[in-house]
């Protein structure tokens, strides 16, 4: 059921993706035809341009993954047989991982192709050479910082996802309610994390490499990210997914 169910969701939602991927690609192909003639810090600031509309998506997505099926009368359907709440919710947020992992390789790609074409790149990469800076850490950074915005905007997705079911609890002032119930998840998950993350602190946390040149002197400078704070939360996430699928049920008996 989990396949089928996933799939109907990225099925339910190409005609928007067309929509977007479509529109993406007509406006980093519109960028290259202005290389030579735009400046190239003008043209390499605009194709970063569309990352500014990310986490609008997200808001939007995570919201019409539910609204529309509310709309429909087809969630009570689906919540009515007998299977776990989490076998319905589970693929939807899949699809939600899906769109941002697809949609922000789609930017970095763009960028990247921008950034070739203008001389960017390259001119980065002898910098890079001339300098003998070592890639290997800085490629690894910059997964572990991607992995990293991923998962922010999947759990700016999850959270939106909550306020919005428990706003079903409520017959009237749903739009305040999910305002209400995103801010307070937003404080609960600073507050559990700040009171918990000193308990986990024995977890591994995340080490990220940066570059300092400084007479061209080149060195490799270290910052390790707090693994309790990061591990707490994570089980704050868990927990926003568990209660997303009690109030699902919830919303049901409404």
């Amino acid at each position: 059921m989990l396949w089928s169910q996933y799939k109907k969701e990225l099925a339910a939602h190409r005609g928007e993706n067309a929509l977007i991927v479509g529109a993406l690609f007509l406006w980093y192909l519109f960028l290259v035809t202005r290389v030579g003639k735009w400046p190239v810090e003008a043209v390499t600031a605009l194709s970063l341009l569309p990352t500014g509309f990310l986490p609008l998506w997200v808001l939007w997505s995570a919201l019409h993954l539910y609204r529309q099926e509310w709309r429909e009368n087809t969630h009570y359907l689906l919540l009515s047989l007998p299977v776990p709440a989490w076998k319905i919710t589970l693929p939807k947020l899949a699809a939600l991982f899906t769109g941002i992992v697809g949609y922000t390789a789609l930017l970095c790609g763009g960028v990247l192709v921008i950034m070739s074409r203008t001389g960017v790149l390259e001119r980065l990469l002898l910098e890079a050479e001339r300098l003998s800076l070592p890639l290997s850490p800085l490629i690894g950074t910059g997964i572990k910082v991607y992995v990293a915005m991923v998962m922010g905007f999947l759990s700016l997705g999850l959270t939106t996802q909550v306020a919005y079911a428990i706003s079903r609890l409520f017959q009237r002032l749903q739009g305040l309610v999910i305002a209400w119930a995103w801010l307070l998840q937003v404080w609960l998950t600073g507050f559990i994390s700040d009171h918990l993350g000193p308990w986990l602190n024995w977890l591994p946390g995340i080490s990220l490499h940066g570059v300092s040149v400084i007479n061209q002197e080149v060195s490799i400078q270290t910052s390790v990210i707090d693994g309790g704070h990061l591990w707490a939360t994570v089980l704050v996430m868990c927990g926003l997914f568990a209660l997303l699928n009690v109030t699902l049920s919830k919303a049901v008996e409404v």
